[in-house]
């Protein structure tokens, strides 16, 4: 059985891809120890084109060990993961985004902190990239617990990374007990991530190396929004802290949807009051568990939520840079 499993999600990534599959490929794991499943969603460019020929004439020792699965249509980001974790036979699964970039030893390091600590899910630190500078994201929790993970993931501010597959070596045995959400595109990762987490007995690893280089580019999941989506989302992360058995597994859920609200969908809404609240006023409830949420801003949103004022987008986002720095300057 092959120790590593790395599935990568190809869509619209052409410009990149070459690059990026190279920092893959050129892992320092033998070939019969990864394998990669490159699953293309229907994409609309070259990027399976680009794939397929880097493989068969750049890095041919690891054909063998490298699978190709074309979808007949375009079924999302999640979906798309779900087929390469089925197909995926190896100890641990991680994920790779076809736009980002690799240290040439990341899954070796990652592979023996696993083996050596017996961990279930093992994580390494960020580079973030936006294309001006790098920015080394700290991804190690306070404590090396499951809870003190999920609570890192669930209250952070919105791009941490966090709650990634991509920084994260997980065993494979957790994605049966777990399944990737279905018709959720945006944080369907790291509402994963908490629910193998809340698993009894989950045991964390990390190294604080910078492994993985997150390349941040303008129309990227990310960077839009989309309304029904984000429903879903909270609806799907309400359900699932309704089935949770411990109270900090329930609040933790609900910090989440609370965080989002404010980060995203209040931060970036363009409607009325009114709009706004027929949209998300079911999720009222949630407001107060945000732990990075200042209270004068959560006023504002259940205002919001209440139909009743919505600050234009401008001030929102100034009042949210002022207090994002008076944070970091704290």
């Amino acid at each position: 059985m092959k120790k590593v499993s790395v599935i990568v999600a190809v869509y619209g990534v052409e410009y990149w891809i070459e690059e990026s599959l190279s920092s893959l490929l050129n892992q320092s794991l033998a070939p019969e120890q990864m394998e990669i499943i490159l699953v293309n969603d229907a994409s609309p460019d070259d990027s399976m084109i680009l794939a397929r020929r880097l493989v068969e004439t750049r890095f041919r020792e690891r054909l063998p060990y490298v699978k190709f699965i074309d979808h007949p249509f375009n079924m999302g980001v999640s979906h798309t993961r779900r087929d390469g974790i089925l197909a995926a036979t190896g100890d641990y699964i991680i994920h790779f985004d076809p736009d980002d970039l690799l240290h040439p030893r990341a899954y070796e390091i990652m592979l023996a902190e696993a083996e050596r600590t017996d961990a279930d899910v093992t994580l390494c630190d960020f580079l973030f990239d936006n294309g001006k500078r790098k920015t080394h994201l700290a991804q190690r929790p306070n404590e090396m617990t499951a809870r003190c993970l999920m609570e890192q993931i669930c209250g952070a501010q919105l791009p941490s990374r966090h709650g990634s597959m991509c920084n994260k070596l997980i065993r494979s045995s957790l994605y049966e007990q777990v399944k990737l959400p279905d018709r959720i595109n945006f944080c369907e990762d790291a509402m994963t991530v908490c629910s193998m987490l809340c698993l009894p007995g989950i045991k964390i690893a990390s190294t604080d190396l910078p492994l993985y280089t997150y390349r941040y580019r303008p129309g990227s999941m990310v960077g839009t929004t989309n309304y029904e989506g984000d429903i879903r989302l909270y609806k799907e992360l309400g359900r699932r802290a309704g089935e949770v058995k411990e109270v900090w597994q329930r609040d933790a859920f609900s910090a989440f949807i609370s965080s989002l609200l404010y980060h995203r969908s209040y931060l970036e809404f363009q409607g009325t009051a009114e709009e706004f609240a027929r949209r998300f006023g079911r999720f009222e409830i949630y407001v107060d568990f945000a732990v990075n949420v200042p209270p004068r801003q959560k006023k504002l949103v259940r205002r919001a939520l209440e139909g009743k004022h919505l600050q234009s987008r401008f001030r929102r986002r100034l009042a949210f840079a002022i207090n994002r720095r008076l944070h970091r300057g704290a």
